[in-house]
């Protein structure tokens, strides 16, 4: 996607999940501590008029309502997004498997604008481009 990494900041409900092991802010390297960490990840992209999203659902059991909120238009209101899918978490792409399990599906987001709602589905990565105005 390119660009500079900007920053991107979550509201609403936030959901998170708890992980239990080895992190910092443990007294001794053998403590396991536990800590929340977020469900939903994001991260944006500027490169000139160029704009670009990465959202990561982390829930391994639930799709994620998302709204979209960004300054300016879109051009021609349409973006490019990469979705990457697959039928179960265990999935992979390694050799032993034979045919990839994981795909990265390639398709247009239409009506792309401030306030677009998606539903960001269980354990995956999506990454959306446009043009800003």
């Amino acid at each position: 996607l390119g660009g500079d990494l900007v920053e991107t900041v979550q509201s609403g409900a936030c959901p998170t999940f708890e992980a239990t092991g080895r992190f910092p802010g443990a007294k001794t390297k053998d403590e396991h501590i536990t800590v929340k960490h977020p469900t939903i990840w994001s991260y944006g992209f500027v490169d000139g008029t160029r704009r670009a999203l990465i959202l990561v659902n982390l829930d391994t059991q639930a799709s994620r309502p998302v709204e979209l909120k960004f300054p300016g238009a879109v051009v021609q209101g349409t973006a490019k997004q990469w979705m990457l899918s697959s039928g179960k978490i265990t999935d992979n792409n390694e050799f032993e498997v034979g045919e990839p399990q994981v795909a990265l599906r390639e398709e247009q987001l239409p009506d792309l604008a401030n306030g677009k709602q998606l539903t960001l589905a269980p354990f995956s990565i999506r990454a959306i481009q446009w043009e800003s105005k």
